[in-house]
């Protein structure tokens, strides 16, 4: 009888062990490179078993994509391959992408802390604390494209809340002091012009509005006026930046 159930037994072990690989999420950390604040998001956990680890990162006084390709993962050590700008001279013709440097990273037992290097025409140090994970709700991301069709798919043009739960890294990227204008409007609604300093890009934010606007996600700063992240400022900026066909990757 214990023959019998040990097979029904060993195949739900299978499946829990599937289910748990199936549930990587793409993880955010913040910190320094060299003496620049960043923000990079991984396509999984830097502390958990498994392949070598892609991803992204911006600079928050730029707020710009920078790929990081997979390179290599052994135990708590790993390696990304950061892409140069991505233009006609140097990716047309279907060539990769150029190496600008070499990330060299371990991660502390918990996975709250990396430290390492930057690897370019000077070494840097990297030192990163993590943030914060979101739910992957289709394929799982194995690339700095996936990303960024994340981002793109989830943000661009439609209302979905952008939060600290839905997406870290991009709340993050919109999360900077915006420069405010003279106020101006109608009787029963006012409004503002703000500019991201990082794009010169205004747009108008509501500053009091009637009740039937606030519940329009969005309808900027409406609630509040005080120009808290929302997906409409992700969708300005990101109008603001032209993108390569290399990688997704956004450039100035």
């Amino acid at each position: 009888m214990i023959q019998h159930l040990s097979r029904p037994v060993t195949l739900m072990a299978a499946i829990l062990v599937l289910s748990t690989a199936a549930e990587a999420e793409p993880v955010t950390y913040a910190g320094k490179l060299g003496k620049s604040d960043i923000v990079v998001e991984f396509t999984g956990d830097p502390a958990a078993p498994g392949g070598p680890l892609a991803g992204r990162y911006f600079y928050r006084s730029k707020g710009v994509d920078i790929p990081l390709q997979a390179r290599s993962q052994k135990g708590s050590k790993f390696e990304l391959a950061e892409e140069e700008a991505c233009g006609a001279d140097n990716c047309d013709d279907g060539k990769a992408a150029p190496i600008a440097a070499v990330w060299r990273l371990a991660s502390s037992s918990n996975g709250k802390t990396l430290e390492g290097s930057w690897n370019g025409k000077s070494a840097l140090p990297l030192r990163l604390e993590r943030v914060a994970s979101r739910q992957v709700t289709e394929n799982e991301p194995s690339s700095p494209l996936d990303l960024y069709d994340f981002s793109f798919m989830k943000f661009f043009g439609n209302d979905t809340p952008l939060t600290m739960e839905t997406s870290p890294y991009d709340y993050l990227r919109v999360d900077t002091q915006l420069d405010n204008g003279k106020t101006t409007g109608w009787p029963d609604a006012t409004y503002r012009y703000v500019v991201d300093p990082r794009t010169n890009l205004p747009r108008r934010a509501l500053s009091n509005c009637p009740a039937t606007f606030q519940s329009r996600p969005r309808t900027l700063c409406c609630k509040t006026g005080t120009g808290a992240p929302t997906s409409a400022h992700w969708a300005a900026w990101r109008r603001s930046m032209p993108v390569s066909t290399k990688a997704g990757r956004l450039t100035v």
